[in-house]
């Protein structure tokens, strides 16, 4: 599909493997679960970009060949309105019918692991490189009283480097990754990291 509109083609991830299985077995009828608990799910199994864009089938049990034809028809069109780089595939099965969702996110950003917890005053050096056509680097963060300061970092040919510091409290911070593509700063990571919790 992504070669037929001349896009990359997406590479599995095993942990968007997981949201999607998640989001299939929590969609009732036609009703996908909440924005907040999606967002919950991409923050568990550790992306840090935005939530994924979603495309569902249903159908009969046993109906593989129609929901893949279905699949197949729908899924050009998802290529050619964004990038997406990684993919994820979740499937519920139940005795009357079978659930099938993909999630697909764009990877604009490389960044090394973080720790989703710290100790109360704890620190953490954060390294990330943008990738593609985007460019200077910023990083917000957000406190848990609400207050939100734009960090200082290092930065040199899209690789940046700071110091991310639980410095105003135990609490939850947010953390915010943008990066310009000429058109204006974009978001490319939202995620958050627990200071003494």
């Amino acid at each position: 599909a992504a070669m037929s509109v001349s896009a990359p083609s997406p590479l599995r991830d095993g942990r968007l493997d997981l949201v999607a299985l998640e989001i299939a077995r929590a969609t009732v009828g036609k009703k996908l679960p909440t924005f907040d608990a999606i967002a919950f799910l991409v923050h568990h199994y550790g992306l840090v970009e935005p939530e994924p864009y979603l495309v569902m089938v249903r159908g009969p049990a046993q109906a593989d060949p129609s929901l893949l034809n279905d699949l197949s028809k729908q899924i050009p069109s998802v290529f050619r309105a964004g990038d997406w780089r990684r993919v994820g595939v979740g499937v519920k099965r139940g005795t009357d019918e079978v659930t099938v969702v993909l999630a697909l996110q764009p990877q604009n950003l490389e960044l090394a692991p973080l720790p989703r917890q710290l100790p109360s005053q704890g620190t953490v050096l954060m390294i990330g490189r943008l990738l593609g056509r985007y460019a200077k680097p910023a990083v917000l963060l957000a406190t848990p009283r609400g207050i939100v300061r734009n960090l200082t970092l290092t930065a040199r040919k899209g690789r940046f480097e700071l110091i991310l510091a639980c410095d105003a409290g135990d609490g939850v911070y947010q953390v915010e990754i943008e990066g310009d593509d000429g058109r204006g700063p974009a978001v490319l990571a939202n995620f958050p990291v627990y200071c003494g919790l």
